[in-house]
């Protein structure tokens, strides 16, 4: 029963949904300057939503998931579909249902990221950028659903349109790294468009456009020097990043340049947090 658990909590990507609950949070402080119930229930609900996701996404891409990474619960057996399916059903209603103590617009937006992840899973993710511009608005969602759950979702768009490029940039280099097991279900990715040599070079072009971005509300002077600061350690990794990317020699490469990008996502959200505080 143990490993039957730890399989299911590693679909629903820990890690991922910690980022999730710890965005709504920092959204709603940025906001209102304040943490309250209130901030820890939208919190709540939008990592269930997320964690359906996670997990409804492994579902759909079994086929995909058993060339590209054949050693997650499903493709490896350590989880059945069925209970997959069950799961993630659970944690969607569960998480829409926790909206109801928010304002109502909160429920609204539960429900959009809802059918967005269902459809995005099912076709969107199939068609070159328009999949990926999909995930980088609902990976800015978090900010904004703190925003709401406040009241003043002004607060937090500019951490949202951050996260929203850096997701942006990271499904296009992980459409690059899953390259070989969406060939086998003629996916219309952007690197299945371009091939490998020229999708290292667009993810190179992203990842410097998003370097440049970086540093932009600090000179601008929305935010502080705290922020500025994480801001080009952040733009360090980038770089680090963007030299992998452009050494990788198969799609298998990508896999810790992925990885770098998802350790980039803390730096971002400790550089909104610590600047705020």
């Amino acid at each position: 029963m143990s490993n039957a658990l730890g399989s299911i909590v590693h679909l629903s990507r820990p890690l991922n949904v910690a980022l999730t609950f710890a965005s709504v949070i920092l959204g709603y402080w940025l906001a209102v300057s304040s943490v309250d119930t209130m901030a820890f229930l939208a919190a709540l609900s939008a990592a269930l939503i997320a964690a359906a996701g996670y997990i409804h996404n492994d579902i759909v891409d079994l086929d995909v998931d058993r060339v590209s990474h054949p050693d997650r619960p499903l493709p490896s057996g350590r989880v059945t579909n069925g209970t997959a399916a069950l799961v993630t059903t659970l944690l969607a209603v569960v998480g829409i249902a926790s909206t109801a103590r928010l304002p109502p617009e909160c429920f609204e937006v539960a429900l959009l990221i809802v059918v967005t992840l269902v459809v995005y899973n099912h076709w969107l993710k199939h068609l070159p950028l328009v999949g990926n511009v999909s995930v980088g608005l609902v990976g800015g969602a978090p900010f904004v659903f703190g925003g709401l759950a406040a009241q003043h979702a002004e607060g937090a768009i500019l951490p949202g349109a951050m996260a929203s490029a850096f997701h942006f940039v990271r499904e296009v280099l992980k459409d690059v790294q899953d390259l070989d097991g969406d060939c086998t279900r003629g996916s219309r990715t952007l690197p299945l468009l371009l091939g490998l040599s020229a999708s290292r070079v667009v993810v190179a072009i992203l990842l410097v456009s998003l370097i440049a971005l970086i540093p932009a509300p600090a000179l601008l002077g929305w935010v502080g020097p705290i922020y500025l600061l994480l801001g080009l350690i952040l733009c360090t990794l980038l770089l680090l990043v963007c030299c992998l990317v452009l050494q990788a020699k198969q799609p298998s490469d990508f896999a810790i340049p992925s990885d770098l990008l998802k350790a980039g996502m803390v730096v971002g959200l400790l550089a909104f947090a610590l600047d705020a505080v």
